[in-house]
């Protein structure tokens, strides 16, 4: 009968042990669980803090956004001034192209011109007298010198040739 009593006293043992470890599994998974919803509720605190936060500076780009009327208005002369210096630019350039400028000189040619363009004197009629002074910045075919070799005027020694051959064509 001793027997029985240490295996009951054993059987109750193993009993209690295997309680005890339930219990603490049970208080483990309470605790992992607790954990687990404590910190999704972290995570939803941290989520509305930060949509918050991005509401705020949501608001703060649509007001940089926002423009009154004059701002715009400064906005689009600016622009439209802009864009009218580039289409003046590429005028000016083509016109240096137009009255044979030498493309090396050609920023060197506009800048000097442009000092001279006033109220009176635009781009086009600058550049001609600068062309008249400076005529060593523009090709020889700008220059109205003929290049084929062959010119309009006769030279002395051939009005002399057909003097003496008035039969031959000029």
């Amino acid at each position: 009968m001793t027997e029985n009593v240490d295996l009951k006293t054993d059987v109750t043992a193993q009993d209690e042990g295997k309680q005890i470890e339930n219990e603490q599994e049970t208080k483990t998974a309470h605790n992992t669980a607790a954990e687990t919803e404590e910190r999704k509720e972290e995570e939803t605190k941290n989520e509305e803090t930060n949509v918050e936060k991005d509401e705020t500076t949501a608001d703060d780009e649509g007001k940089e956004k926002t423009f009154t009327q004059e701002e715009v208005d400064k906005i689009v002369s600016e622009k439209t001034k802009e864009l009218q210096d580039k289409l003046d630019k590429n005028d000016r350039k083509e016109m240096l192209n137009k009255k044979g400028i030498k493309n090396d000189f050609a920023e060197f040619v506009e800048f000097e011109v442009m000092k001279n363009v006033n109220d009176k004197t635009n781009f086009e009629k600058a550049l001609e007298m600068f062309i008249e002074k400076n005529p060593q910045y523009t090709d020889a075919k700008a220059t109205g010198i003929s290049m084929s070799g062959k010119s309009e005027r006769l030279t002395g020694v051939e009005e002399e040739f057909y003097k003496k051959n008035p039969n031959l064509n000029k």
